[in-house]
């Protein structure tokens, strides 16, 4: 039983291996789309702001 358990042992490893590097590579594309939809939103604050002051100006 011992060397069934170790065999699985070593397996196991390399299975942690490879999903830390895909949950890493998974982490990162989330949070480059965070970050995208950040920049959308503040970019359309930004636009908004932008149209509310010309509209104010013009009255």
């Amino acid at each position: 039983v011992a060397l069934v358990s170790s065999a699985s042992g070593s397996k196991s490893q390399d299975n942690t291996k490879k999903n830390r590097i895909q949950r890493t590579q998974k982490k990162a594309k989330e949070t480059e789309l965070e970050d995208h939809l950040r920049n959308i939103k503040s970019s359309l604050n930004k636009a908004s702001v932008v149209d509310s002051k010309a509209t104010s100006s013009h009255i």
